[in-house]
């Protein structure tokens, strides 16, 4: 270095996560009402049956059906809010997101 400069050396440290393959789904088959046989009821039934008692809780038959099934990978989050609600009343127990939310990754 010519004159009275002086060289500086930084050293960076990075940690980076990485997930290749992270699925998050709502799952609430554990909760879906079932008929005394243990089958469980149809969506129309279900959806129905919501309509009637929790008016303020109505989601679409279609992200019934994709929650029940364990597929519901997007959706509002006002939807997730309402499933969790329906699903505690199914329960007889408050239940969380955390809940009805599956998380399947790589680790």
């Amino acid at each position: 270095m010519p004159g009275n400069q002086s060289a500086i050396t930084v050293f960076l440290e990075v940690n980076v996560t990485v997930c290749i393959d992270m699925k998050a789904y709502v799952d609430i088959s554990e909760w879906w009402p079932r008929k005394e046989g243990g089958e469980m009821e149809s969506v129309y039934a279900v959806h129905k049956e919501i309509e009637d008692r929790y008016k303020d809780d109505v989601v679409t038959r279609h992200t019934l059906t994709r929650a029940r099934n364990g597929q519901l990978e997007k959706g509002d989050f006002l939807n997730a809010i309402k499933l969790r609600r329906i699903c505690s009343r199914w329960a007889g127990k408050a239940l969380s997101l955390d809940d009805l939310v599956k998380v399947e990754d790589d680790d």
